[in-house]
């Protein structure tokens, strides 16, 4: 598979369709393309290829000029796996300086089978809610007992697939994740975003994400009433 994408030139210049319109701030640009392999079998597996050009997030050991998004992203990544914690694998990263402008290629393998969380609560009947929300709030909790908080955790954000009667999961878009801190809203921000979901009553997901999310000799009421609280 790695022989796939070895060539930073040919990955940059290749043509292929856009998931949306390149996302042009930050004083540069960064897109996200679509590139479908067909093996000797043929057999389809489909990529995501991330380019961006002096597309930079500031940080604190960065303030001034930032790093480029994705390499941010690739190191989340390596985290989140040295970590355990389930997240979309990457296969190809590199980054250079050309023309003297900084760019960056990211390479991530299709969740196969997986499906954002804002969508299985749209399409799955309202019985299948409580398991899809519990078992969020279980991954959301293994990545914060790993200290990483996501920081953008929108339900677009966490796939799942259904595996016999569970699911699995997967988280996508690292660049803002951080270590956690002392802070006990930054991880209460991570299930407060991850419950901005139109057309659904809030409410009623509450008490299911935090009973997935806190472990057995934890009270819920405190945490219940702050996502209660604050929308």
């Amino acid at each position: 598979m790695k022989n796939l994408f070895t060539d930073f030139d040919s990955i940059w210049n290749m043509e292929l369709p856009a998931v949306e319109e390149p996302n042009k701030r930050r004083g540069g640009w960064s897109g996200v393309y679509i590139y479908d392999h067909v093996d000797t079998d043929g057999k389809t597996e489909r990529f995501f290829v991330k380019r961006q050009e002096n597309h930079y997030k500031k940080t604190l050991l960065n303030p001034l000029k930032g790093r480029l998004t994705f390499d941010l992203e690739y190191i989340n990544i390596q985290k989140f796996q040295a970590r355990q914690v389930p997240v979309v694998e990457a296969i190809f990263f590199e980054k250079r300086k050309f023309n003297g402008k900084d760019q960056a290629i990211l390479i991530t393998k299709n969740l196969e089978g997986y499906t954002p969380l804002d969508d299985l609560l749209r399409t799955s009947p309202v019985s299948e809610h409580e398991s899809l929300l519990k078992k969020s709030g279980e991954l959301i909790r293994q990545m914060h007992d790993a200290n990483l908080v996501h920081r953008c955790l929108h339900p677009k954000h966490l796939f799942l697939k259904k595996t016999s009667n569970t699911y699995e999961g997967a988280f996508i878009d690292l660049e803002k994740v951080r270590e956690a801190s002392f802070n006990k809203n930054s991880k209460r921000d991570d299930l407060r975003r991850l419950l901005k979901l139109k057309g659904l009553d809030r409410q009623s997901l509450i008490t299911p994400l935090v009973k997935g999310y806190l472990h057995e000799n934890e009270k819920s009421e405190s945490l219940e009433n702050y996502l209660s609280h604050n929308p």
